[in-house]
């Protein structure tokens, strides 16, 4: 079975880019309900400008995509979410 590895970068509005704890608990939120769903491992978590972004691996990309943009949607990141799928070696 083939991983993958998948990134995610997620925009923040204003008011979460500039607060430091708020930005924290929502990289915190993502990359925990990632791993609790079972969607994959994260490999590293980062914030920087306006934007959060986890990296993680995982080995069923099949449906990923849709079920990541569910998930991002349901914990309520309706910006221009960016989700990157690439080979893992």
């Amino acid at each position: 079975m083939d991983q993958k590895l998948v990134n995610v970068t997620v925009p923040l509005s204003n008011d979460d880019a500039r607060n430091i704890n708020r930005t924290l608990e929502l990289r915190y939120l993502l990359a925990d309900t990632i791993e609790e769903r079972g969607l994959g491992d994260i490999i590293n978590e980062g914030t920087g400008g306006n934007f959060i972004d986890v990296s993680f691996i995982t080995n069923d990309a099949e449906q990923l995509e849709p079920d990541l943009r569910s998930l991002l949607l349901s914990l309520g990141f309706t910006g221009d979410n960016q989700i990157v799928i690439e080979d893992y070696e």
